[in-house]
């Protein structure tokens, strides 16, 4: 692991910590209200893969709601990889993830926020040499992580968000995915009817 890495992973286990205090039983309501967001995500870099390849910035949406404890946030990534040598495919990623997040003010407007995440990552081949199996242009993998973000609330249902992410896909030789981005979300008041069927 380079120092890049272990420096990543160890702000994110002490923003866990730091962030891991009970609230208040009354400051949320499960699922009361539903933030919808998007960001521009860009690859920072630190495993043998972006040697390999050279990723292009991407988009991620989500949603993400009051929980019992915290928040969850459900969302996608979507990345194209291009090889830097014509013996290998290039390739599309696409990242499905669910997070489970504490958030902490520093401020009136401002706060911190850190959560563990898991997800499932599909590679999208654009060709095979001729040894290959077809099946193998389209390939699942499991990851889990951490992320972490600052946000600024600009209004009460308006929030801008800076935010870090650090991934390990489950394969044989482990990868590591390492992203930050800038995103922009909107909060809604959740519908009664929604409300009674989450809980």
């Amino acid at each position: 692991m380079c120092k890049t890495q272990r420096i990543s992973t160890y702000l994110c286990l002490f923003l866990l910590f730091f962030l891991n205090i009970p609230p208040p039983l009354s400051s949320q309501v499960p699922f009361e209200s539903i933030r919808i967001g998007t960001t521009a995500e860009f690859h920072s870099g630190g495993d043998r893969l972006y040697q390999l390849w050279r990723p292009t910035p991407g988009p991620e949406l989500f949603l993400q709601t009051p929980f019992y404890y915290g928040s969850v946030r459900g969302g996608c990534e979507f990345y194209r990889f291009f090889s830097s040598s014509s013996q290998r495919p290039d390739f599309f990623l696409t990242i499905f993830f669910l997070q489970w997040l504490l958030e902490r003010h520093i401020s009136t407007r401002f706060y911190l926020s850190a959560g563990a995440r898991f997800g499932m990552i599909q590679w999208r081949f654009d060709r095979l040499s001729q040894d290959d199996l077809p099946m193998l242009l389209v390939e699942h993998e499991l990851s889990a992580g951490c992320a972490i973000s600052c946000g600024y609330r600009m209004t009460d249902n308006w929030r801008l968000e800076i935010n870090g992410c650090r991934q390990m896909v489950m394969t044989r030789h482990k990868i590591y995915l390492q992203t930050f981005g800038v995103g922009l979300s909107r909060s809604f008041q959740t519908p009664g009817w929604l409300t009674e069927v989450l809980r």
